[in-house]
């Protein structure tokens, strides 16, 4: 079997703190990783709301890199779960970490102890391989698949919510393609949502063209994926409007039931200052597509 991991060449300094040599880029910001990380992937897709509410949830992940979403994820779980439900978070990872450089960076997250102690020892040998990590006193499957990202189109996923963390398109591009974006389309769930970091222009026109709307004056309009499942759009998609000052595109916003103001995030590794890009769609509603 060809092997398809790459070394990240791995680093911690006090400039640029947890960095990839390789891909000149950051893991998460020295400062308020913990914080953005939160606001992008657990606040924008409403995660306590929703797992509250469904018995059986799938997380999938374009990056694992020091597992901090996990993380992040696994304890908003623990603490708003249903009884009886159950957590798949599905992770892939072309570059991934020794267990011995994750321990480095967990000893900077002490916040997270509780979880991160646990994992640690449950974390595999770096070889190419779908590796199952089953934590039982929280009904939590962590399934992490380390190889190619184009190893995606192996799998038949029904996904929830998307995290896409991988590191910036300059810097990684084989992780921001059209491909990856339509297969990203067909393998989420009516109800689902995605979020990033990143808003490159191509990811922006990439998600808009296969996953979304585009605009023409004042009127939106199906992209060519979303026009093969019009259910997606919604009743009102009308509604669907461009709100300045930082908020989000969409009558509903994200999902939640109302426009959100968005935090700012620092410049780092191509990224537009104070903006990502975040997309839901609903069964029942409005289909938003954020850039804030």
């Amino acid at each position: 079997m060809q092997n398809n991991l790459i070394n990240p060449r791995f680093s911690i300094s006090s400039k640029l703190g947890v960095y990839s040599k390789l891909y000149n880029d950051i893991y998460f910001d020295k400062l308020s990783g913990l914080k953005e990380s939160d606001h992008v992937y657990l606040k924008t897709n409403s995660l306590t709301t929703k797992f509250k509410k469904k018995a059986n949830f799938v997380i999938a992940e374009l990056g694992f890199g020091t597992g901090l979403n996990f993380l992040l994820t696994w304890k908003l779980w623990k603490e708003n779960r249903k009884s009886n439900s159950s957590l798949t978070y599905i992770s892939f990872e072309n570059a991934p970490l020794s267990k011995k450089e994750i321990s480095r960076v967990y000893k900077k997250i002490k916040e997270l102890d509780k979880y991160s102690n646990l994992i640690l020892k449950k974390i595999p040998e770096i070889y190419q391989s779908t590796h199952r990590i089953y934590i039982k006193g929280d009904n939590v499957n962590l399934i992490l698949i380390y190889d190619d990202i184009n190893s995606l189109i192996n799998f038949n996923l029904i996904v929830d919510t998307w995290f896409l963390d991988a590191f910036s398109p300059k810097k990684n591009p084989f992780a921001w393609t059209d491909k990856l974006f339509k297969q990203l389309y067909n393998f989420t769930n009516l109800d689902g949502s995605l979020s990033t970091f990143s808003v490159a222009g191509h990811v922006r026109r990439g998600f808009t063209r296969f996953c979304g709307l585009h605009r023409d004056g004042r009127h939106w309009h199906a992209g060519p994926y979303l026009a093969h499942r019009p259910h997606r759009l919604g009743r009102d998609a009308r509604r669907l409007r461009a709100l300045c000052g930082g908020l989000l595109y969409g009558g509903r916003g994200l999902a939640t039931g109302e426009s959100q103001q968005c935090q700012s995030r620092a410049d780092h590794g191509g990224l537009s200052r104070g903006r990502y890009l975040c997309l839901a769609w609903s069964a029942d509603d409005d289909w938003c597509f954020g850039l804030c």
